[in-house]
């Protein structure tokens, strides 16, 4: 793709009017359901099956109107990975940061804990049963 600021869908839909090309003619040809065309050109993936369909759908899309399919699926790979990226670290940074005397008591129990688990469960040094006579 060459204008980075579209996505994928933008540039599709873009690329398609630039070539005079209706979207009921692309459905036809392809044998790609209008309904799917419109979900990919608003970048609406979510409304789509699984992955494999959504790139075998921008494979046959970019074909019909004369792109390069591996650049057409590489740049819907890099939206979606940074959708997911973005996602992510809205999620940390709503998490609550814990105060002092909750991290504090984390880490005491949790020495503790590691103390007690490396302690042997019997005695050292003594006889686990009585000596026989």
């Amino acid at each position: 793709m060459k204008d980075g600021r579209l996505t994928v869908g933008q540039y599709l839909k873009s690329q398609r009017e630039a070539k005079n090309i209706s979207l009921e003619s692309v459905a036809s040809i392809t044998r790609i359901r209008l309904s799917t065309l419109q979900a990919l050109e608003k970048d609406q993936f979510h409304l789509l099956p699984a992955e494999a369909f959504i790139r075998g759908f921008l494979r046959n899309y970019a074909r019909f109107i004369h792109l390069d399919p591996t650049d057409v699926i590489a740049a819907y790979q890099n939206q979606m990975e940074a959708k997911r990226n973005q996602a992510l670290n809205e999620k940390f940074e709503n998490l609550p940061s814990a105060s002092f005397p909750t991290r504090f008591f984390k880490s005491l129990f949790d020495f503790l804990a590691t103390l007690m688990g490396a302690s042997p469960a019997f005695p050292v040094g003594r006889a686990t049963f009585p000596p026989k006579d």
